[in-house]
């Protein structure tokens, strides 16, 4: 109770400060709800402070220790203003003339619009598409949107027909993350005729979508591609460690003379990322990881087909599959979890065709997303434009 009222008098303290700052302060608002933003959120303002040297930025956080509230400039004003009462009246009642944030369904949960004239640009947070594995409306009251690909384009305004809503400004952006990520796993490239091991990063997502949380398919899995003499390297989504404690030591118990020799090897440590240069292809299911490590090393990846992860029942009333189920058959082969004994084979045929595979990626990144490089750049303009 005393922590709770701590936090609400900060909280309370801080909102005032933002409400009472000068005018040029809150031209450009930024909301985040906590570190997992700043990948998207951080390089935009970072463009957008250097591009524009007389321009300002507030930056709203629920998060204490975000890495937004620790970014020294002198141009950037942070807040603490946390996840409470003061927040909903903070969104309810807030100047600015602008506000960006990643937060979906705007209206429809407990953040609501301000009662002054505010621009609301929604930045996305994943190249998934938006009506599958977002909520039914979730950017209905979203007049700007920043799209990462023609995928989402095609998707909001066919929501828009669908839903009869009025037609939103679409402004092709790009993926922030997907462009930070690529120049970090740039530094992980083989250099010139350098091979990469015969290795596999198993690397699947979590939930009911993971084939790591399903026990017969992870140990089929693993078995079968350790027959083929292929080295595992397997990274576990954090979600799934905490969800499932006993998985680690079940592996190591299962696989043992493997772990001993090095045929297999467990990564704890997410932060070193040998294994993608030292691997040859990414076995994984729905994972977002699996197109980034397509479109960052141009290397493919083999789908485990499990259950995909919708939010949105009524998806199918678009009439457009997801880019994260078409994207698959450009970046590499889908395998069923009943067919696990063909996955020896189709590493084979992958490592044979490296450089088709290879070219085949590029291809489909080009085609997939805006902007490829630019994004942080083009959104700092976009938000720009919409201050006049």
């Amino acid at each position: 109770m005393f922590r709770a009222l701590k936090v609400f008098f900060k909280t309370s303290a801080s909102i005032k400060r933002f409400s009472e700052s000068a005018t040029h302060q809150r031209r450009l608002v930024v909301y985040s709800e906590g570190s997992h933003d700043w990948p998207h959120l951080g390089p935009i303002i970072k463009n957008y402070l250097e591009k524009f040297p007389k321009e300002s930025v507030s930056f709203l956080s629920s998060q204490e220790n975000d890495p937004g509230l620790k970014f020294s400039h002198d141009r950037m004003h942070g807040y603490y203003i946390g996840m409470g009462t003061a927040r909903t009246i903070l969104f309810r009642s807030l100047d600015a003339k602008v506000l960006l944030l990643s937060l979906p369904d705007l209206e429809n949960l407990e953040l609501k619009k301000s009662s002054h004239p505010v621009k609301y640009v929604y930045a996305f947070h994943s190249i998934n598409s938006s009506h599958i594995v977002y909520r039914d409306r979730a950017f209905e009251h979203y007049p700007n949107i920043l799209t990462m690909g023609p995928h989402h384009d095609q998707e909001l305004r066919k929501e828009e027909e669908l839903r009869k809503i009025p037609k939103r400004n679409l402004i092709p952006c790009g993926s922030v993350k997907l462009d930070t990520i690529i120049a970090d796993y740039r530094k992980h490239l083989l250099a010139p005729g350098e091979k990469p091991e015969q290795a596999i990063l198993l690397a699947p997502s979590w939930g009911e979508c993971s084939f790591a949380e399903d026990p017969p398919t992870i140990k089929t899995l693993i078995q079968e591609i350790l027959n083929s003499e292929w080295k595992i390297y397997l990274r576990l989504h954090p979600m799934t460690v905490r969800r499932l404690p006993q998985l680690i030591p079940t592996i190591c118990a299962l696989f043992n003379k493997a772990i001993e020799s090095g045929a297999l090897k467990i990564e704890t440590d997410l932060n070193d990322n040998s294994s993608l240069k030292n691997s040859a292809v990414m076995i994984s299911d729905w994972s977002g990881a699996a197109t980034e490590y397509a479109f960052a090393l141009e290397k493919p990846v083999i789908f485990i087909d499990m259950p995909q992860k919708i939010n949105n029942p009524r998806w199918k009333d678009f009439g457009l599959n997801g880019i994260e189920d078409s994207i698959r058959q450009k970046i590499g082969k889908v395998v069923r979890p009943m067919d696990l004994k063909q996955v020896p084979t189709l590493l084979n045929e992958l490592t044979l065709s490296a450089d088709m595979m290879k070219r085949q990626i590029k291809k489909a990144y080009q085609e997939s997303i805006h902007n490829p490089g630019h994004a942080a750049s083009s959104a700092a303009d976009a938000l720009y434009r919409l201050l006049d």
